[in-house]
Parts: C-alpha cells; structure tokens; sequence
C-alpha cells in the first residue's frame, strides 16, 4: 500500500470494521443471552443501587467477596438507562469486550506496527473466550479492557516518563484495581518492565532514565493507591479486609497445585474456543488483512520459494492447529515472550512481561478459565506483532546469518508453537473439545418466576431458594420476595412450613441431589432447563472441558411444603 498515511487510513477502517464483526459474534443468538452464573445473579443485584431513593451509599456489602464497585456500577446505570433486566446487567461486559478489541489493535499498532495492530484486532474479535465471558454479567471482559487500558498507560510512561503520564498510569491501574482485586498486577508489571529496562539500557542511559521513571512512578503508585482507599476502607467497614484476605487466599494451591491447573485452563481455553471454523477464520484472516494494509494485497505477486514456504507456513500450520487445538496461541505466547523480552523497545518488553507474570501466577489460583483473559489478551498482541513481522518482510526473505538466534523468525516460533500444541493433546491426552452453548431461545432461570406464580395459584405463600444467585434476581424482579436458604441443611426447617421451596441440581454435588430425591417427599415437582451455559459449567466443574456428557439438561426441585403443613 502506498504511504503510511494511506495505511493507517486502512488500518484504521479495518478496525472499525472488525470492532463491528467483534460486536456481531458477541450479539449471535440474543435468545441466548440470561443470567445463570453464580456470581452473575450477586452483581445483578449489586445493581440495584441505582434504584430510586437508594444511590452508591447503599452499595450491598454482599459484593466484597466477589470484585470491588465497578462493575455493579456499570451495572446500575445501565438500569438507570434502559432499566432492570438481564438484558442490562449483561450490557457492560458487552460493551467493554466490544471496546477491547479496538484497545487491542491500537497497543499493537504503537508497539508494532499498523499491520500488527489489525492482525492482533482480528484476533481479538474472534475469540471464542473473550466473547463468551463479553455476553455473560461477570466482571471479566470489564477487567481485561481496564487492564489492557493500565498496560497502555504504562507503555506510554516508559518512553517518556513525566508527572501527566505518572498519574494517567496511577488512574489507570487503580481502576483496574477497582475492577477485580488482582488489578494492582497491572502496576506490578509496569515496575518489573522498568527494572529490566535498567538492566538491558545502556549505563549511561541507565544513569539518566532511572530516577526520572522510579520518581514519577512513585506519583503513579501514590495516585493507585488513593483510587483504592475508598473501596478498602468500605471493606474494612464491613467485615473488615483481613476477612477478604483470608478468603482470597482460600482459592490459592500450592506448587504442586500449579501444572494440574495449568492443563485444565487450557482444556478450559479449548471448550471456550467456539466452532472450530471461527478460530481457521481467525488466523487466516490476521494474515490476509494484516498483508492487505502493508501491502496492499493480501498474496504478494512475487514470492520467492523459500521465503514463500517459510512465510506462509504459519497460515496452514496454524489453521490446523486452531482445528485442533485451538489453545496454541499460549504455545505462541510462551514461544514469542523470549523474542519480545529481548527487544530493543520498552514497549514491547512490557508486553512480554503481561503475558509472562499471568502465565506464571493464574494456575497458582483456582482454575476458573475466566482467569485466563489476560494471557489470551496479551497472546494476541505478541502473535499480531509475529504476523505483523511476518508480512512487512521484503521479498529478499529470510538471510541466513538470522538462523543463529531461533527467536528472530516468528513464522518458525509461530510453526513450532502450533506443532507443540497439536502434539500436546493429540499425543498426551484427555483431549478437550469445545464445548457447544445451548440452542437459540433457550432462558434459563429467566422461566423460573412464572411458574412460580402458576405454582402458587395467587396463594400468597412464601418462596424459599437453595439456588444460584440469578435465581433471587429474576424472582425479586417479578415481585416475588424470596428467602434464601444458606445450605442443603436448612430444608429441613424449611419443610416444616407452608409454601415453596425450590432447590437447584446446580448447588448440589450429585450425592446430594441423590439424597434430597430420595429423602423429600414433598417433592411434587422437578422442573427441566437446558444445559448450563460453558461459562457457567466450567465454574461448577473445572474439568468439565474433557466430558462432553456433562452437556446435560439440570434440573430444579420443587418442594410444596403444603402437602406437609397447613395453611397460614
């Protein structure tokens, strides 16, 4: 293509154009679109501070475990906006994994290259994980456009460190923070990308970058920390934080815990991955749009053999691996970090570091595969700068001098990786598959409060839950006042008196849903829904990538206690 302003004109339409393709993956299936998560239904509800007569002060303690304000913020001036419904709940995760991807092409524009940036946007818009957890009321797609929004802070304040970037960086990283409780990583990373710059510049470069970054960076700390204090100290007020800590800490194995939850966020990554042709598409499309805004054709005229081979073999290679195991792109990571480690640019050297640090720390914690966006994120940057490499190369190809040094080619590391990954569960085993989101119209728990009312015939009974979260929302959002039961162990009180009592397959481990049919008479009715959603069944068992069986309808048990106890 001609000058670099007819490129990144390209570039820059491109974009818009795939932030739309992004938003239409995101939207398919509206039907689809219901609240069955656990903690979906705590942040649905977390919302309803926006309520009126209610505000911000009304903000329900009950959220401490689960994230910090954000998100139920977003949440409550989405019901401000178009009102209380799922529908609303999950449009902040929707909007901001529609944002990503526009986020993700402009960092690898400016770390990279416009080519880079419109093959790493591509493969952001297709991904199957990241558009699971965008239609799904759940802090995560939020957290990774924060996160990503801190890393792009934290670039610009390594070139040119200053007290305006210092506290864009501060802002950026305490709304991260803000986000979800790990969000102060994002700050972590920028001051290890610092340190290992010192160690890579030269002593005289050293001398004259290092106080000016770890001064100002000071000031970023400093303005992280007061963006935080507000939401530490309602903690603190409501339990207190050593609470929160010891709870946090609840989730942490030890190493020994690391490589099994490693392997399962990666099966987790191949069941998210959606239809085998989205991520084919994905990887071919990265190549042919990244080579039409370079060059203005998406097949070079002329291509020599052996560049020829060696260029194009990460397309074919890697069509096959996203058919077959479609979480190569952690190979590809873990392969191009080292190249990018290494670079002369403090940009890029960060963005090493953001895939380096999750990688290591996410199978620390418990393998909740929402974990892993992240790592997907900063995945496709340093794949979309490989691509980007790959494509701007002139028709001379590779020299051979090059071969010393493995990392200067990213079309061999890219081939490798794939190859890797392919092997890894083709020849290792349990292979995991992807898992398939229930048909078009499917509601979920949406159903539950209608057939609650039919239940009770106008009855003015009262309704008890042993259920997920969202299960309390959709009933309060019908007018139906329902008590929470804490534990299976409660429905023998329950029982004794009049009313409803109804009890989700979902909570219960399948001894227990054993026994309470065994041991309830009362049970006069079991009601059927789809399947659970993959987001949600990967949450109820980790390991569920690996059983395609577990794609089964789950069930609510009704106990209608007036059988048993007489009428108010």
């Amino acid at each position: 293509m001609g000058n670099s302003t007819d490129r990144a004109r390209a570039s820059g339409r491109l974009l818009a154009i795939l932030t739309i393709v992004g938003l239409a993956i995101r939207l398919s299936g509206q039907g689809r679109l219901y609240l069955d998560q656990f903690d979906e239904g705590i942040y649905a509800l977390g919302g309803l501070w926006s309520l009126p007569g209610a505000g911000l002060t009304s903000l329900d303690p009950t959220l401490i475990p689960y994230a910090p304000p954000v998100f139920p913020i977003l949440v409550g001036l989405a019901y401000e906006i178009v009102g209380v419904s799922d529908l609303a709940a999950i449009l902040p995760s929707l909007i901001a994994g529609t944002l990503t991807i526009i986020v993700v092409g402009l960092i690898a524009w400016r770390s990279f290259g416009v080519a880079a940036g419109v093959a790493s946007a591509t493969l952001a818009a297709f991904s199957g994980a990241h558009a699971e957890f965008s239609r799904v009321a759940l802090t995560d797609a939020t957290f990774l456009l924060t996160w990503l929004l801190a890393l792009f802070a934290g670039q610009r304040f390594l070139s040119h460190p200053g007290v305006r970037r210092a506290i864009l960086l501060g802002l950026a990283t305490g709304l991260a923070w803000n986000t979800k409780y790990n969000g102060f990583l994002a700050g972590v990373i920028v001051v290890l990308a610092a340190a290992w710059n010192a160690c890579l510049d030269s002593e005289a470069r050293r001398r004259a970058t290092l106080a000016r970054v770890f001064g100002f960076g000071a000031i970023a700390g400093l303005v992280a920390i007061l963006a935080y204090i507000p939401w530490a100290i309602f903690v603190e007020r409501n339990g207190g934080y050593a609470a929160l800590a010891a709870h946090q800490r609840s989730y942490l194995g030890g190493p020994i815990s690391w490589f099994p939850h490693w392997r399962l966020q990666l099966a987790q990554s191949v069941a998210l991955s959606g239809p085998p042709i989205r991520g084919i598409l994905a990887w071919i499309a990265a190549f042919a749009l990244s080579a039409f805004v370079s060059k203005g054709e998406i097949i070079p005229r002329r291509v020599p053999a052996l560049t020829g081979i060696w260029n194009f073999s990460p397309v074919v290679v890697g069509a096959l691996a996203a058919w077959l195991a479609p979480d190569f792109g952690w190979w590809a990571g873990l392969f191009l970090m080292p190249r990018a480690l290494f670079e002369s640019r403090p940009s890029v050297r960060l963005l090493a570091l953001a895939w380096l640090v999750p990688a290591i720390l996410t199978p620390f914690y418990h393998p909740y595969a929402r974990l892993w966006l992240p790592i997907h994120a900063a995945g496709w940057l340093l794949i979309g700068g490989a691509i980007g490499d790959l494509v701007t190369r002139d028709d001379e190809g590779w020299k051979a001098a090059e071969l010393q040094v493995l990392w200067k080619h990213p079309g061999l590391l890219l081939t490798v990786a794939c190859l890797l990954a392919v092997s890894h569960w083709q020849i290792y085993g349990p292979r995991p598959r992807p898992l398939i989101p229930p048909a078009a119209g499917g509601r979920g728990l949406a159903l539950l409060p209608k057939f609650v009312l039919d239940r009770l015939g106008g009855a003015r009974l009262p309704v008890r839950v042993l259920a997920r979260p969202p299960a309390l929302f959709y009933l309060g959002s019908s007018g139906i006042n329902p008590g929470r039961l804490s534990g299976i162990e409660d429905l023998t009180a329950a029982r004794l008196s009049p009313g409803l009592v109804l009890v989700d397959e979902a909570v219960l481990d399948p001894v227990q849903a054993s026994a309470f049919l065994r041991d309830e008479e009362g049970v006069a009715v079991t009601m059927q829904f789809e399947p659970l959603r993959p987001v949600t069944m990967l949450d109820v068992d980790p390991s569920a990538a690996y059983r395609l069986t577990a794609r089964r309808p789950y069930r609510v048990f009704v106990l209608d206690s007036r059988r048993t106890a007489p009428h108010p």
